[in-house]
């Protein structure tokens, strides 16, 4: 289910979805260029290059690999994720994110790509909740969550076979 139609969401409760309320790509130039780079490509290398791009442009804000950072950029970076309402170019200024500004940037280039993309959110049961994308490719929906790709890595365990699939129960590639 899309955080739109949603009917259990309540946002007084569940602010994280909540926290990149601007999405201004088009004041992004170098994100103007990387869509129009990639616009004429085949959809799998499309797939491709916005991962890439996206965790070019994102660290993990809850690294592991974060406990070495000192304290002062360690709350520089909560007051700024935790900040409402937050451009997403403040969040690509910061350097730093969490599933919801990966996904929020991914969405925001699907839509100029025009790439049917949908921006779900999950919840282990018990556990944290997660964003993620659902996107259209040649008529089926699939998962795209490079989010999770990067969270693993920086835990020591790059397989995505590792995600609980609680996270994803709400996807469209799932009905």
């Amino acid at each position: 289910m899309s955080i739109d139609s949603d009917p259990k969401f309540n946002p007084d409760t569940e602010k994280p979805i909540d926290r990149v309320l601007y999405i201004e790509i088009d004041e992004i130039p170098d994100i103007e260029e990387f869509i129009i780079g990639i616009k004429n490509l085949p959809i799998e290398e499309q797939l491709g290059r916005v991962s890439d791009f996206i965790k070019s442009k994102f660290k993990n804000a809850i690294s592991p690999h974060n406990k070495n950072l000192p304290q002062e950029e360690k709350d520089k970076i909560q007051r700024v994720l935790k900040q409402e309402p937050k451009k997403l170019s403040e969040a690509l200024c910061l350097e730093y994110g969490v599933c919801v500004e990966y996904h929020v940037l991914g969405k925001s280039i699907f839509d100029k790509l025009g790439i049917p993309c949908k921006f779900q959110k999950g919840r282990v049961p018990g556990g944290p909740g997660h964003t993620f994308l659902d996107i259209q490719v040649n008529g089926k929906w699939q998962i795209f969550d490079p989010f999770a790709e990067v969270y693993l890595s920086d835990a020591g365990r790059p397989d995505l076979k590792l995600l609980t699939p609680g996270y994803y129960e709400s996807s469209e590639s799932k009905k």
